[in-house]
């Protein structure tokens, strides 16, 4: 998703969380279900968006409707976005290839933020995507009113009988991880039936890493910082989970360590090599990290005689 819909595609003035869209994404999922992918494994980090995965929808052919059942941005060059969510009043999906639904989609996903409220896709993430205060009650604004007409078209696709308005469907807005890339896990979830899970575990998964840390006498990850988000879910927690398992110890080498010795016990982690220790600022310290990294790594050197000493006698 960085690649198509990211942060990393703009400069700092072009952040504005109302303008930007997933659309890009939706295109990329697009173009791999037409290649003939049936199974996609999608990476939602890193996006500049809030408009709830709508772009992305948009490009997969579900068409949005306003209150009065007009087509929502349906020209040229015009894209779902985080300013069109409160116009939202009803879904066509009469356009869309029957391949989408026949598609299993991975969702990788580092956090579980739900998709509304102080915890949600807005209020969390919106501030570092440019959004402003008034922004913020606006987006949060939309993205109520994206997942109340979201339920009302889930329910009506799973109810033959149903003709009221009023029906309640299926509500996935607090679905952990509805929140993740502007609300594009919520649409992943409710509109492609998209499992949502841990990055790290579908990387371990795919790279076959707890057979491998099985085998082995010691397991090192790398981090740029350890801090209270690397023991919610992410690649550092998961795969100290599977060294924990196979009682291997647990090493990492990362920038910074904000953890004290009873929240590095917690997170099984071993021992802690930063490259801060040795750097004399910030700026020194990512300027000159390879160079650091490799002094951190020689002084780490020295604990192997331990790891070497237990192995021999387990």
């Amino acid at each position: 998703m960085s690649l198509s819909s990211g942060l990393s595609l703009l400069s700092d003035d072009e952040y504005d969380p109302l303008t930007t869209t997933t659309y890009g994404f939706g295109q990329t999922i697009r173009a791999a279900i037409r290649a003939g992918a049936r199974e996609i494994i999608a990476g939602i980090g890193g996006s500049a968006t809030n408009d709830g995965g709508t772009g992305m929808l948009q490009a997969l052919g579900y068409r949005f409707l306003d209150k009065e059942g007009r087509p929502l941005r349906c020209g040229d060059d015009e894209y779902m976005d985080g300013s069109a969510l409160a116009l939202i009043g009803s879904i066509d999906d009469s356009m869309v290839d029957p391949a989408v639904r026949k598609t299993r989609i991975t969702v990788a996903c580092d956090v579980t933020n739900p998709l509304l409220g102080q915890d949600g896709a807005t209020y969390i993430y919106g501030p570092q995507k440019g959004a402003d205060d008034i922004k913020l009650i606006q987006l949060e604004a939309g993205m109520k009113n994206f997942a109340t007409v979201t339920e009302r078209y889930l329910g009506f696709a799973t109810s033959f009988l149903c003709d009221n308005q009023s029906f309640i469907g299926y509500d996935f807005s607090d679905f952990p991880g509805a929140g993740a890339a502007g609300g594009t896990g919520f649409a992943l979830r409710s509109y492609l039936h998209g499992d949502l899970q841990p990055g790290w575990k579908v990387a371990a998964d795919i790279s076959n890493a707890e057979e491998a840390i099985a085998e082995s006498h010691l397991v090192i990850a790398g981090e740029g910082r350890l801090d209270s988000q690397t023991l919610s879910g992410k690649l550092v927690d998961g795969m100290s989970r599977l060294a924990k398992r196979h009682n291997k110890p647990f090493w990492v080498y990362c920038g910074e360590n904000l953890l004290n010795g009873e929240e590095l016990k917690a997170a099984r982690i071993d021992k802690v090599f930063t490259i801060s220790s040795v750097a004399k600022n910030l700026n020194d310290s990512i300027s000159r990290a390879k160079e650091y990294l490799e002094k951190i790594s020689y002084q780490s050197a020295t604990f192997l005689p331990q790891i070497q000493s237990n192995w021999q006698t387990h």
